[in-house]
């Protein structure tokens, strides 16, 4: 088994679950990611956009269309 592997398959089950919870739930999720992107960007480590990136594909938001 890979990264790759467990990393799809995660993010497949964490991504169906996220569609399925309550609407205000939800909304105060991807606010919360969005808010740490946005401080992300503002540091000048890339290791930041790199993990909020990585914690918004397994959840299944899309940063640019959010």
């Amino acid at each position: 088994m890979t990264w790759k592997f467990l990393l799809t398959a995660f993010s497949g089950i964490i991504g169906q679950i996220v569609k399925v919870i309550s609407p205000e739930l939800r909304k105060m999720l991807v606010e919360m990611v969005m808010n740490l992107y946005q401080k992300a960007k503002a540091t000048p480590n890339p290791w930041d956009d790199f993990l909020v990136e990585l914690l918004a594909q397994v959840l299944g938001i899309d940063l640019e269309k959010e």
